[in-house]
């Protein structure tokens, strides 16, 4: 009888270690999944973001801001080319 209670407790110790990792693991996982990125990359929405930072730091000028926004099909874009000369 005695070790038949040693075994069952042995058994139940490895079950008190397994369980929490198993939670923690699971939450990292669905956590990392639900974020819909991969660490490093952005995400597709943030294209107008993109456009509007290199745009404001003075990499593009307007008309390649205008076309990039058109090519993306962002609302407001304006599909007929550069600035006008009036």
């Amino acid at each position: 009888m005695m070790g038949w209670d040693m075994g069952l407790g042995m058994g139940l110790m490895w079950l008190w270690v397994l369980v929490p990792l198993a939670l923690v693991v699971g939450v990292g996982w669905l956590i990392a999944r639900g974020s819909g990125a991969r660490p490093g990359q952005p995400r597709e929405d943030d294209a107008d973001a993109i456009l509007r930072r290199r745009f404001a730091a003075g990499e593009i000028d307007i008309e390649e801001y205008e076309q990039a926004r058109a090519a993306l099909g962002l609302p407001g874009a304006k599909l007929g080319g550069g600035a006008s000369s009036e």
